[in-house]
């Protein structure tokens, strides 16, 4: 599971969200690995601003030859990163969706969905990637509804 690596209050209003994910989490016995991140408590919080920090390429010896990451709500699976390639480039800064504020109904989750093309990310329990870490940033802004 990844682990929120970092909740900064940037102010009073925004928070900035970092996510960790190691290539040892890529376990899943198919080319598809999906990860709630966080369920929002209130309808009060908007994604403003995402990014994807490539910290370390993703590798594999075998068969995998590629890996992308979406983000999104579980309605739009892709709605704040769009098929970003963390297989074959350099470590960097990739930027995510900055478009029009987009709700987070209470309940609702946001996702990042790991999808390999050529062979399974593993066997259920075991990764047959070789290497890569990738940190999921998102500022979020919370308004405070008049009563």
């Amino acid at each position: 599971m990844p682990s929120l690596v970092k909740d900064v209050l940037a102010s009073d209003k925004i928070r900035h969200l970092v996510y960790h994910v190691n290539y040892t989490e890529l376990v899943a016995a198919g080319t598809s690995q999906a990860f709630t991140l966080r369920t929002f408590a209130t309808d009060e919080m908007f994604v403003i601003a995402s990014a994807v920090e490539l910290i370390t390429t993703f590798a594999d010896a075998g068969s995998v030859s590629n890996i992308v990451v979406d983000v999104g709500d579980g309605t739009d699976v892709d709605a704040w990163v769009d098929n970003i390639d963390i297989f074959g480039p350099t470590a960097g800064l990739f930027s995510g969706s900055a478009s029009a504020l987009t709700t987070m109904a209470s309940g609702k989750a946001l996702t990042a969905t790991f999808t390999a093309t050529g062979a399974n990310f593993g066997d259920g329990a075991d990764s047959d990637i070789d290497s890569g870490s990738v940190a999921l940033h998102f500022w979020v802004l919370k308004i405070h509804k008049a009563s």
